[in-house]
């Protein structure tokens, strides 16, 4: 049977910086929201019906890449924490529900 190392800090690391882009993808949609609330100065003609539907689907894009992300950061951390305790037989005090330091 071979072996491999995992290297959990790298894990963590890629988790924090997975939910650090989603943060800059909800900026993101963020500004789209606000641009849409632009569509009226375009005065009623018709290229501001297309702005303000280019901005809503990119809301909700943008809205299903952040919720993507965010899943994607968690099952990364989970997979450190279950290298550490399969591996290593450390269980994070954070993963003890009512334990106190």
């Amino acid at each position: 049977m071979s072996s491999f190392t995992v290297h959990t800090p790298a894990l963590a690391a890629a988790a924090m910086t997975i939910s650090t882009t989603a943060a800059s993808v909800s900026s993101a949609r963020s500004a789209a929201a606000s641009a849409s609330g632009q569509a009226g100065a375009f005065g009623g003609e018709p290229i501001g019906g297309a702005f303000s539907a280019m901005c809503s689907r990119a809301q909700q894009a943008t809205g299903e890449l952040e919720q993507t992300m965010r899943s994607l950061s968690g099952n990364v951390a989970a997979a450190a924490v279950g290298y550490l305790v399969t591996d290593q037989g450390i269980v994070p005090t954070s993963a003890l529900p009512g334990f106190k330091a």
